[in-house]
Formats: C-alpha cells, sequence, structure tokens
C-alpha cells in the first residue's frame, strides 16, 4: 500500500512538471541555442572546405537564418551564389535580447557592420566566416569575461540573443569572444535583467 502511495505521488508530480510546461519550454529554447550554434559550426566548416567566405544571414523581422556561399566576397548573395541552408525558429522562441520589452529589437542579432573580405558595404545581423575558419568581427563590442566564465553584456554587446516569449530565459550564442579561430560560445543570462551570462549548469528563471 506504502509503494502505491508512493508511486501515484511520483506520478502526479511527473505530470505536474509537464503539464506546467517548463521542461518543455526549457528544451526548446536550449535546442534552439544548438541549433544555432551548429548553423554556424556548418559556415565555417563549409567555408573551409569550398575555400571562398560563406555568410550566415539573420533575420530579426521573420525569425530565420540563411547561409550562402560568397564567391566575390561581397556580402551579398549575388546570382549563381548558391544557398547552403535555412533555418527558423521554433514557435514561441525569437531573436530577442533581455531586456528589451520588444522582440526582435535591433540588439537581437548584435553582429553589425560587418565588412566583408572584398571590401564593399558593410552588412548587419551577419557572422561572415572566411576561407581560413576565421570570423570577420563586427562592430559591436565584445563583453567583458571573468575568470569564472561570467559575461557582462552591455546594450549593443556581440552576440545572437534568443528568447522564449513565456519566459525571462535567454540564451546567447557568439563567435570569437575571444580570439578569431572562428570558436562558438553559448551563455544563458543568469538574472531576469539579462546583463550577466554564464556557462552550463544553465540557471533557469
Amino acid at each position: 500500500m506504502v509503494e502505491l502511495i508512493i508511486v501515484i505521488a511520483l506520478i502526479l508530480g511527473v505530470s505536474a512538471i509537464v503539464l506546467s510546461g517548463g521542461y518543455f519550454r526549457h528544451a526548446r529554447l536550449q535546442g534552439t541555442a544548438r541549433d544555432i550554434r551548429q548553423l554556424l559550426w556548418q559556415g565555417r566548416q563549409r567555408a573551409i572546405r569550398i575555400g571562398v567566405p560563406v555568410v550566415i544571414q539573420f533575420s530579426s523581422s521573420d525569425d530565420s537564418a540563411t547561409m550562402y556561399q560568397d564567391t566575390n566576397g561581397n556580402g551579398a548573395q549575388d546570382t549563381g551564389e548558391a544557398t547552403l541552408g535555412t533555418y527558423t525558429l521554433p514557435k514561441y522562441v525569437h531573436f530577442w535580447k533581455m531586456p528589451s520589452g520588444a522582440k526582435g529589437d535591433a540588439n537581437a542579432v548584435a553582429f553589425d557592420s560587418v565588412t566583408p573580405s572584398g571590401g564593399g558595404t558593410a552588412i548587419d545581423d551577419a557572422v561572415i566566416f572566411l576561407a581560413s575558419g576565421a570570423s570577420i568581427a563586427p562592430s559591436n563590442p565584445v563583453p567583458s569575461v571573468s575568470t569564472a566564465g561570467i559575461y557582462t553584456c552591455a546594450t549593443t554587446t556581440k552576440g545572437i540573443y534568443i528568447r522564449d516569449e513565456r519566459s525571462s530565459d535567454c540564451f546567447r550564442i557568439s563567435v570569437d569572444d575571444v580570439g578569431t579561430s572562428g570558436r562558438v560560445t553559448i551563455v544563458k543570462n543568469i538574472t531576469a535583467a539579462g546583463t550577466t551570462y554564464g556557462p552550463q549548469p544553465w540557471n533557469w528563471l
């Protein structure tokens, strides 16, 4: 009888977690952060393999990303330059930098004024990988990072920020916070204010 009561209590507890949506919300947001990291990694690997720059262009207006080769190095996708991949954020997840009150704001994808390898007009909301695997630095400042791995991010700090519209949880995905090796990092906001971010284990808000 005691064992039955314990089993029922466990079932009810698990059901409460599932019904609350918290588990699925966290899994979706974390999975999206990893998808974007994978997209960036693929862009870097493709640039190395084909020997020309690859651009990942993000769009905050429709929560999407397009990866294409930039053979002439002007930053734009011209005729004959292949689309190498596309990605759309899942439902409820948006490009959104905390503590902004609006999704898709100008700082949600803070990779701006990126000058293409061949010169020309700088582009915004884009990561460009060169054939060497290095990325081209945007105008946005990099965050300060403590010895404990805590990132302090100002309003315009470089990064790709995503948030679930039903919570205060926000992830930051970025390239080359230190150096130009093309390394991708993922950190999550520690507080709802969204100015400090840290590595795993995640602190869910």
